[in-house]
């Protein structure tokens, strides 16, 4: 984030002294073309910008939220999760534990356990 932030700052700055103080210079109020002051909120925005840019994509990524498919989205019936129903994705590592697993859920009130197989 803060690399984000400084090189957006940085280019900001450095976009704003090339348009103002070198490509087109504009001598108003006695002000010199390059007077920092005036570059400085728009500097500050653009790094504040790109480092919460930077922040938000990085959660998306590092959180794997940008998945397009998984494995439970083949399942028969998987669309009815978004509007009447609550489904609940358990990945077992040890297929021993598969029937304690599944007694345990029924116990707690689930009402129909699906199986599928993992993909390679």
């Amino acid at each position: 984030m803060l690399v984000a932030g400084l090189a957006a700052a940085a280019g900001a700055y450095g976009l704003q002294w090339l348009l103002n103080a070198y490509l087109y210079p504009l001598e108003t109020g006695g002000r010199p073309p390059h007077f920092p002051l005036a570059f400085v909120p728009i500097t500050f925005e653009m790094g504040v910008l790109f480092a919460s840019l930077t922040a938000f994509v990085g959660v998306l990524v590092g959180g794997r939220l940008l998945r397009l498919w998984h494995a439970v989205f083949d399942v028969h019936g998987i669309e009815s999760a978004t509007g009447t129903h609550v489904w609940l994705e358990i990945e077992v590592a040890d297929d021993a534990n598969v029937d304690a697993l599944a007694a345990m859920l029924r116990r707690a009130g689930a009402i129909q356990i699906r199986y599928q197989e993992a993909h390679p």
